[in-house]
């Protein structure tokens, strides 16, 4: 999985609000092209975002990821203290991200703040 400065390689031209499908190829370490087209086939389209309802279920369910294990906000601070926040997503609002291997998905030197005020959801993908 290859990373760059302005997110993921394989990135559609033109594409914006992708947060969810760069997320879940950094998470799932899937390409982007597969990640695009799970989220399309579940109603994602372009330059829109997409809930949780509806890309969760898509993702376990066609086996691009084992499981999602739901996290408090608690949580990501204890892991993020230990060193130890890897291979998650997080939701703030109005955006979504993930963590895998050192590789962020917003990109290089992009790490959004997460404070509780705007700390929404996070799961630990296995």
């Amino acid at each position: 999985m290859n990373s760059n400065l302005y997110g993921i390689e394989g990135r559609k031209p033109n594409e914006n609000r992708d947060c969810v499908v760069r997320a879940l190829t950094v998470a799932a370490n899937i390409p982007y092209e597969i990640a695009w087209l799970a989220t399309a086939i579940k109603g994602r389209r372009k330059g829109c975002g997409m809930y949780d309802k509806d890309w969760l279920p898509t993702f376990k369910a066609n086996g691009l990821c084992n499981d999602a294990d739901k996290l408090d906000y608690v949580d990501i601070k204890l892991f993020e203290m230990a060193g130890t926040l890897d291979n998650v997503i997080i939701c703030i609002k109005g955006h979504l991200f993930a963590i895998r291997n050192g590789i962020h998905s917003d990109g290089v030197g992009r790490k959004p703040i997460v404070n509780k005020s705007n700390f929404v959801a996070a799961w630990r993908i296995r």
